[in-house]
């Protein structure tokens, strides 16, 4: 059950999977046809059936992969803004993060940049 689930979730994803692959199956099919003959026009056929619609199906896929994160992104943004208008999280002005940074020590021990920035500053 827990299968059917993802698959619903990730639908987009396993269909740009499943045309990704079927792109690139009809292109080595093609390439397999062309290489077994010699003549131009018994080449035609396979060019069009494996060529054209491996590309065509590689194309949707892509364009679902594509779609599919874009579609992430906005979940993200509006979890955001949800947070945001709930209360969750909450926006600050320049000041009161120079005011919260202030007494914290960087990564590396020494002094936060904003102190060394206002004291170089200072100085001259």
């Amino acid at each position: 059950m827990d299968v059917l689930n993802t698959v619903k979730a990730l639908w987009d994803r396993l269909g740009a999977a499943l045309a990704i692959t079927a792109g690139a199956l009809c292109l080595l099919f093609g390439w397999l046809g062309v290489r077994s003959t010699a003549y131009v026009a018994e080449q035609i056929p396979y060019v069009l059936t494996g060529g054209v619609l491996g590309i065509f199906f590689l194309g949707i896929g892509v364009t679902l992969w594509l779609s599919s994160d874009l579609r992430d992104q906005w979940r993200a943004l509006l979890d955001l803004r949800r947070s945001l208008e709930d209360g969750r999280i909450r926006l600050v002005d320049e000041s009161e993060l120079e005011k919260m940074l202030q007494n914290q020590p960087s990564a590396n021990g020494s002094k936060s940049s904003t102190t060394a920035r206002r004291q170089s500053t200072q100085k001259a």
